[in-house]
Formats: structure tokens, C-alpha cells, sequence
């Protein structure tokens, strides 16, 4: 888990396992199978169930994704058996099978209108019909009552998903990237520039294949071709006899194979990946290559759960990886590349009152030459909404000759707005180290910092 990027703050009583999941269940309490198999009403309040209000319905299931519990396969399974739900801050529920997000894949979703209106929550059917029940809450168990007749409760028996990028890639989310950092890297001109955000999606098949999607090229990435650090797909070999391939690789920063496959990244609410195309060495393609910073996951939607709090943010990490901006020939091992790191060198503090965000991110060091780089990148006070915020960073250093030109463009992600988490863009930069030799960089990187509990 990154430094200071820890999830956390899923609400009052409770409590996560070993992978960073919220776990619910109270041992003293029924369990989720006894509270599945209640029928009535009456039967569930006698077993100490309370009734939401719609200010309790809002705190505890807005905004958060939900699974059907109890005498059900209510984990995450190849299989991806199993409801999923999301009632949304905008009015809107969307659901979903669990099995496919097409019925051709065994599944189906729908986006339905909810309210609330004399204490039941209301929602508008896919025949148009309104129906208004009751919610109910027993260790961590959500239950409705039948809209027809009030006295029983419906099948509906639902629990906390898991919420990191993780669990949702496992379930075969298709997550699009909220925060982009693009270059390209033109060998035969021998440039190298920062260029507009580009388009990222990826998908998890329920064989642990990804589908990923880069700026219009699609490639599903089999088993085979996992590496230690990603995905790699060099098309040189597999398919030398039609130029109209590609290649694609996507380095994994934040997560690994083995959390991944067991439905998980580490508790985060989001993934980083550097997805890259059409490599220098590639014969087919176009050039200049493509190199990116991504960020997918889930995103704070609704900070009305901040309370107009003042969140700090401390610790975290943050990476640059800085090309030099003109060459005859590349060398990726000299000072055509240059990749500075920090590591817990970030402090943010958010406004959550005025949605306001400022502080900086100091500390790197260049890890080829395994020196300090003196230098720090500064957040002035930007403004913030449920989409995020970008500007232009200030950069600070002692060294007249250290000089970066850089923004970035960042969100809050979880529904407590548990980390920050963005991209940078880096315009231009020099070094002492690289002064003498006249090289100026380009570069792409991100940075990301948990929340202080």
C-alpha cells in the first residue's frame, strides 16, 4: 500500500480485513444469512433492526456500492454471481448483474429515478411504476419493505460492496480513466513533447483477461501475457504480417496480478497504470510513440459526507519520468531520461467549507544518480469540484540551475474522499546535472496521498 494512500473512513462501526474491504458484521448480532432469511417486518425488528430516516439513508448509502448478502454468493467470484448497486447523489440508481453488463453475457443493468418521501425511498420502475418502501438496517444488512404489502419485506437483502478500483475491475466494471498525463516520443524526428489527455478504459473478463482501450486502440491481454510488472503485448512477433497492429504495454504502479486476481488492489479506492503504444522498436504502427499516466477507480462523487471539514493530506509518493526533448539517438540508459521520485514528500490540505485545495509535494531524488533533486512543486489554492481540479504548479528551488514548468490534473477518490490521487504533466525541466549539456525534458507523471485520520 502506498504511503498515507490507506482507505479508511467507511463510517461509523466499521471495520476492514486483511485486503483493506469493509467488513460489517458484528459477531453478537445475527448474521447476514438469519437477516436474509427474515421474511416480515415484525420478525425484523424484533431482531433489533432500525428504520432509516432520509438523512441516515443518505450517510450510510449514498454514494457507496452495494451487493445482495445472505444466502447468496455475495463475494467477488470468477462466476461474478450476484446484484450490484449504486444509489447516486444525482437521484439516479443504477444496478446491475454482477455476471456481465450485457444480457448476451448473462447479465443486465439498468439506471432507474430514486427519492424519498414520507420516510420510504421511492424509485421510479423501468415500466414507469413508483414504488415507495421502507429500509431497514441490522449489522450492516439493508432490507426493504414489499411495497404492496408493508407487513412483509421484499428478497431485497443487500451489504456494503467492496469499493477499491480492485474489487470494481473484478466485477467487471469498465473503468475509464478520470486523470491523464500524454506524451510522445518521435524517433524519427527525434523529439520528445507533451501532447493532450487521451482516452483509457480497462475491463476485467471474469477469465482474468483485460480488455484495455488506449486513445482508440483496443487490446484484450490474455494470461500469457502478463509479466511481472504488467502487460505487455509486442506485436512484432505475434502479428509481423499485418501493419495494421499495434503494440501495447501497461506497467502496473499501485496494485499487482496477484491482488487483482483476488479481487482487490490493497483497500484503494483508485489504480495507477503508465499504458504505453507503438513502441520505438515496433515496425508496424505509427509513430511517435505514445507514453501515459492513468488513473481509474472510484471517485468521490458527493462531499456532503465532509461536513465542510478541513482534511489533510500527508505522506504519499509521487513520480516524474522526464525525456529529454531532443536527440539524434536515444539512449534510455543516460541522461535522455530522467525519473525523479518522492516518497512521502506530499501535503495537501482541502477546504471541504469553500472547495479549496492547495500545499506541495518536495522531497525527489533522481533514482538513476541516486541523488537529491532540489525542488518543489507547489499547489496554490485551487478550486475544486466532484470532477476534480487542475492548474498550473509554482516551482521552488535553491539550485538556479533545477527549473520545472509543470500542472497537473487531480481527483479526490472514495466516498470520503480518502486520497487525492492525479497526474502531472511536466512542460519542461532542466537539472544541474544535465545543465552542462544543454538538455531540456518533457515528461509525464502522478503523484498520490491518503487522507490523516
Amino acid at each position: 500500500m502506498l504511503a498515507g494512500c490507506g482507505g479508511g473512513g467507511n463510517g461509523g462501526g466499521t471495520s476492514k480485513d486483511e485486503t483493506g474491504q469493509p467488513t460489517m458484521q458484528t459477531p453478537d448480532l445475527p448474521d447476514s444469512d438469519t437477516i436474509y432469511r427474515t421474511s416480515t417486518v415484525a420478525d425484523l425488528e424484533a431482531l433489533g433492526a432500525r428504520k432509516l430516516t432520509e438523512s441516515d439513508f443518505r450517510s450510510e448509502i449514498v454514494g457507496k456500492r452495494l451487493r445482495n448478502v445472505g444466502g447468496v454468493n455475495s463475494g467477488a467470484t470468477p462466476d461474478g454471481q450476484g446484484w450490484l448497486w449504486t444509489f447516486r447523489p444525482d437521484g439516479t440508481v443504477h444496478s446491475r448483474s454482477a455476471k456481465g453488463r450485457f444480457e448476451s453475457e448473462g447479465g443486465w443493468e439498468s439506471n432507474l429515478d430514486w427519492w424519498f418521501a414520507n420516510g420510504q425511498q421511492c424509485q421510479r420502475g423501468s415500466d414507469d411504476e413508483i414504488g415507495c418502501r421502507t429500509v431497514y438496517e441490522l449489522n450492516g444488512v439493508y432490507r426493504w419493505s414489499d411495497g404492496e404489502n408493508p407487513d412483509n419485506l421484499t428478497g431485497w437483502s443487500v451489504g456494503e460492496a467492496a469499493w477499491d478500483a480492485g474489487a470494481l475491475l473484478y466485477d467487471g466494471e469498465t473503468l475509464t480513466a478520470r486523470n491523464v498525463a500524454a506524451m510522445r516520443l518521435d524517433f524519427p524526428e527525434g523529439t520528445s513533447n507533451v501532447i493532450d489527455p487521451v482516452e483509457f478504459s480497462m475491463r476485467r473478463t471474469k477469465d482474468g483477461e483485460y480488455v484495455v482501450m488506449l486513445d482508440g486502440l483496443e487490446h484484450t491481454f490474455t494470461r500469457d501475457q502478463r509479466t511481472s510488472w504488467g502487460l505487455d503485448a509486442n506485436y512484432i512477433q505475434e502479428h509481423d504480417d499485418d501493419p495494421d497492429e499495434h503494440d501495447m504495454s501497461v506497467s502496473f504502479w499501485s496494485t499487482s496480478h496477484e491482488e487483482l486476481d483476488a479481487g482487490h488492489s490493497r483497500g484503494e479506492h483508485f489504480a495507477v497504470f503508465k499504458a504505453a503504444r507503438d513502441a520505438e522498436f515496433h515496425e508496424h504502427g505509427t509513430n511517435p510513440e505514445l507514453r501515459t499516466f492513468v488513473v481509474i477507480g472510484n471517485p468521490t462523487l458527493d462531499f456532503s459526507r465532509m461536513n465542510g471539514m478541513t482534511a489533510t493530506y500527508q505522506g504519499g509518493f509521487a513520480a516524474m519520468e522526464l525525456l529529454t526533448k531532443s536527440f539524434d539517438d536515444f539512449d534510455w540508459n543516460s541522461d535522455d531520461r530522467v525519473r525523479l521520485r518522492s516518497r512521502e514528500g506530499i501535503t495537501l490540505t482541502a477546504n471541504f467549507a469553500d472547495s479549496t485545495i492547495s500545499g506541495n509535494i518536495t522531497g525527489f531524488r533522481d533514482e538513476d544518480a541516486n541523488v537529491s533533486y532540489d525542488g518543489t512543486l507547489t499547489i496554490p489554492a485551487t478550486s475544486f469540484t466532484a470532477d476534480g481540479f487542475s492548474g498550473d504548479f509554482a516551482f521552488s528551488s535553491d539550485d538556479p540551475d533545477n527549473a520545472v514548468t509543470a500542472s497537473y490534473d487531480a481527483s479526490f477518490w472514495g466516498p470520503d474522499a480518502n486520497a487525492v490521487v492525479g497526474t502531472i504533466s511536466v512542460l519542461n525541466a532542466t537539472a544541474e546535472a544535465t545543465e552542462p549539456n544543454g538538455q531540456s525534458y518533457a515528461g509525464i507523471g502522478w503523484f498520490g496521498v491518503g487522507k490523516q485520520e
